[in-house]
């Protein structure tokens, strides 16, 4: 088996001399193969100003700070609030717009709408910026789905509106 390799576009174009069978039963020779080599970056090495994050140091450091093991579930919301309040003051402090995107239905580009920080967006962070053990993650995730549905909150923690029919 011989192999060819080019670099092109941070991408390694690798040439196999391999047999495989067509459609019609035909080996076919020289297939190429695609292999990505750019390096892996981490999402919490993004630049700071990415319109798309979520996550900012300053908020990884208020959630450090204000977690504890013992957190109620109306505490934790209360806690996602204030990173959700802390988030768009971010955006506002550093004039970060909203990404672009492209309408499914019409096809037109348009400026989309921030992400907030819900409630199991602050459980899973915990988990991800290792604040609280996975377990830990898992258990209180669930606990709060069943505390959402029990009192009517939405993802925020926020009580459901009543709608009348």
């Amino acid at each position: 088996m011989q192999a060819l390799s080019t670099r092109r576009n941070c991408r390694e174009v690798k040439t196999e001399s391999r047999l495989t069978s067509g459609s019609t039963g035909s080996p076919q020779i020289g297939l190429p193969v695609i292999r990505d080599v750019m390096p892996k970056v981490k999402k919490e090495e993004m630049p700071s100003g990415d319109a798309q994050r979520q996550w900012f140091p300053e908020m990884i450091e208020m959630l450090r700070q204000q977690w504890h093991p013992g957190l109620s579930l109306a505490g934790l919301a209360l806690l996602a609030a204030r990173l959700d309040t802390m988030l768009q003051q971010i955006r506002k402090d550093r004039n970060i717009i909203p990404p672009m995107f492209t309408c499914p239905k019409c096809g037109e580009r348009e400026r989309s709408s921030f992400g907030r920080i819900s409630v199991n967006a602050t459980i899973l962070a915990a988990g991800r910026f290792r604040v609280a053990p996975e377990a830990d993650i898992k258990e209180l995730s669930k606990r709060w789905k069943k505390y959402r549905k029990e009192h009517d909150l939405d993802q925020y923690g926020i009580k459901a509106a009543i709608t009348t029919a």
